[in-house]
């Protein structure tokens, strides 16, 4: 028996989330081939996701349509000087439209889960929080809503319509000739100077304070991810054996940068909440406003966080890109 998020319960089998596969690239393709294998591949992960997001059963299903989105952004900022400016345009607009309709309802999975569940655990009396958890409930059945209707809205059905067009058609021909030659070069010889430039400037941002504030590592996890999605796109280019160590640091970096900004995101979803009259309690109408201590519990994650992010950020430090020849002379590819 499984509960759905509008509280039916219902026997028939649940559509399971979908995680991202490896991206099939060889080395011998073209920047041209390897980015639509790329792009098909994310395109494929988001549609894989599609019932699972309509079910609104299982988080996961959100999440990995978002992350999907996220990959298909990253995919198009590495190939948007080999496209037609008004093309790389209007895909990232429409992406940029349907990450904002998934976000809400993710924020509010993780705040629930993530942040409220642990808050809630540490305090004597529950019963205080009761009103609190009903308005939460409420939050994120309504995003949800938004989230679902986005997936059945005609302008997701434009945005694949969009993708496919892209994927279909022969690009280089609408360019000029030095974004022609961009697409015909190797796809080996681009994926080290993407990889390298979103390292350095990793590494760059990261080294610039000792000691960063909410925004500086918002910032942060963005470059990280950047770099870990373009390390996993182009991850069939390089011998395995020389990568794991990079790939688990990067994850490592991201992992604790996450946590960071979702009880961050916590807080400021925290403060749309609102003390609620409750008959369950024995002064009916008199509930205690729980959201400081919760607030407090945000605060206390999100300085544990600092310091396991400091301990993350020696690690990604000490590894050496796998891209790299010893002593930084080229790319090794397999």
């Amino acid at each position: 028996l499984v509960i759905a998020n509008d509280g039916a319960e219902t026997t028939e089998p649940q559509p399971l989330p979908v995680k991202a596969k490896l991206v099939g690239l060889d080395r011998d393709m073209s920047v041209q081939q390897a980015m639509a294998k790329i792009a098909e591949a994310c395109l494929t992960h988001m549609e894989a996701n599609e019932a699972a997001v309509r079910e609104g059963r299982d988080p996961e299903g959100v999440h990995q349509m978002r992350v999907a989105v996220r990959r298909l952004r990253s995919a198009l900022s590495i190939l948007r000087h080999c496209l037609p400016d008004d093309l790389a345009a209007r895909l990232q607009l429409e992406l940029r439209w349907f990450a904002d309709q998934l976000s809400p309802a993710r924020d509010w999975d993780v705040f629930k889960e993530s942040c409220l569940q642990p808050a809630i655990a540490r305090m004597p009396d529950r019963s205080e929080v009761a009103a609190l958890l009903r308005q939460v409930e409420d939050r994120r059945l309504e995003a949800y809503g938004v989230a679902i209707a986005s997936v059945n809205a005609p302008r997701y059905g434009g945005l694949k319509s969009l993708l496919r067009a892209w994927l279909d058609q022969d690009i280089g021909a609408t360019l000029k000739r030095k974004r022609r030659r961009q697409l015909a070069m190797p796809v080996a010889d681009m994926a080290a100077d993407v990889l390298q430039r979103r390292h350095k400037k990793l590494r760059q941002l990261g080294g610039r304070h000792r000691v960063q504030s909410l925004p500086e590592l918002h910032a942060l996890r963005i470059k990280t991810k950047k770099l870990r999605y373009a390390a996993e796109f182009f991850r069939q280019l390089y011998p395995p054996a020389a990568q794991g160590r990079y790939h688990a640091a990067v994850a490592g970096l991201q992992e604790v940068l996450g946590h960071i900004n979702d009880a961050a995101v916590a807080q400021e979803r925290l403060h749309e909440l609102t003390p609620a009259p409750s008959a369950d309690l024995p002064l009916p109408g008199l509930v205690p406003d729980v959201r400081p201590e919760i607030a407090r519990h945000l605060d206390l994650v999100i300085a544990e966080q600092r310091d396991a992010f400091r301990a993350a950020w020696r690690k990604f430090r000490r590894c050496e890109p796998f891209w790299q020849r010893r002593g930084g002379k080229g790319s090794r590819p397999q």
